[in-house]
């Protein structure tokens, strides 16, 4: 077997006050595939309100069900040791994040965030000529996708309710566009508002483990 000798590597010491060279080794930390990061406030509250209780009272029914099971049949408690103690700790995943969203007031956090935001940009009066050109090209790409997503086929679910609700949300995506076109902020906010809970229902009906 023979070792590998990189021609360079990374030391154990404390570099921090050097500057980084040609070839040097950097590692970034990113986000995953996806984030709900920058969910709107309503988006947030439905989801600490409805989607999580919900989801947690759900696996703690089913586990309701497999423990009462076990305790008449041997059988089934064996079988689904496993199967439990991975739908446990989701409940608890769920649970927990329940109890940290109230520890640090998030609801609260988005909500002013969210207004910070809408009160900067109401601040920065009509746009001259030239400007919002950049949102203007953004929101006209979200259309063209929200126009094509319908000719993709769902992950799961029927074809009808995946037209349905592709249809509803290229009408949203071109009400955005129609907005940002207009610098209408009130029916830009709206639409955001209004895509959001378009993309839960489709992902909640069509989108895959």
């Amino acid at each position: 077997m023979r070792s590998h000798n990189p021609s360079r590597s990374v030391g154990t010491g404390d570099r921090r006050d050097q500057p980084l060279g040609a070839g040097d080794f950097v590692m970034v930390a990113g986000y995953p595939g996806r984030t709900n990061r920058y969910a709107l406030a309503g988006e947030f509250n439905e989801t600490a309100s409805w989607t999580y209780p919900t989801i947690a009272r759900h696996y703690n029914a089913v586990l309701k069900m497999i423990d009462e099971a076990g305790k008449a049949d041997a059988d089934v408690k064996v079988k689904y040791a496993a199967t439990a103690a991975s739908m446990n700790n989701v409940a608890k995943n769920y649970a927990g994040q329940l109890e940290g969203f109230k520890r640090i007031d998030a609801a609260g956090q988005k909500q002013a965030e969210e207004a910070a935001v809408l009160a900067w940009l109401k601040k920065q009066g009509a746009a001259s000529p030239g400007e919002g050109k950049e949102v203007q090209s953004t929101t006209e790409e979200i259309a063209k996708y929200g126009k094509a997503l319908g000719a993709n086929d769902p992950e799961k679910g029927d074809k009808e309710s995946w037209k349905k609700l592709s249809g509803k949300f290229a009408e949203n995506t071109k009400a955005l566009d129609d907005a940002a076109d207009a610098k209408d902020l009130d029916k830009v906010k709206a639409a955001q508002k209004a895509i959001g809970g378009s993309c839960k229902s489709c992902h909640d009906a069509h989108r895959g483990q």
